[in-house]
C-alpha cells in the first residue's frame, strides 16, 4: 500500500488529532488505521508548508499540499549532460 493517498477528510482528521488533542503519532495512526511514520511526515510537511491550525485551505488547497505531483527532470539544451 506504498505512496497511497489518504483521503482528505482522514488527512483532516490526522491535523486534528495532532494540534487540537496532541496525540503521539502512534496513537494517531493506531486510531486511523495507517503507520505512524506517515503521519509524521504527513504532520510536517504541513508545517513546513507554512501552515498552522487551525487551517484555512479548503480541500482541494490541502491535496495540492500534500499530494503536490512532482515534476520531472528535462535535460534542457542550454544545459547539456556533463556524462557521455
Amino acid at each position: 500500500m506504498a505512496n497511497k493517498q489518504l483521503p482528505i477528510e482522514k488527512v483532516r482528521e490526522l491535523l486534528r488529532l495532532k494540534f487540537e488533542e496532541k496525540l503521539p503519532h502512534r496513537i494517531i495512526g493506531r486510531t486511523l488505521g495507517i503507520g505512524h511514520v506517515s503521519v509524521c511526515y504527513l504532520s510536517k510537511k504541513f508545517v513546513a508548508g507554512g501552515q498552522t491550525w487551525p487551517t484555512q485551505l479548503n480541500n482541494d488547497e490541502l491535496k495540492l499540499l500534500f499530494y503536490r505531483k512532482k515534476l520531472p527532470f528535462v535535460q534542457s539544451a542550454h544545459y547539456p549532460t556533463l556524462m557521455k
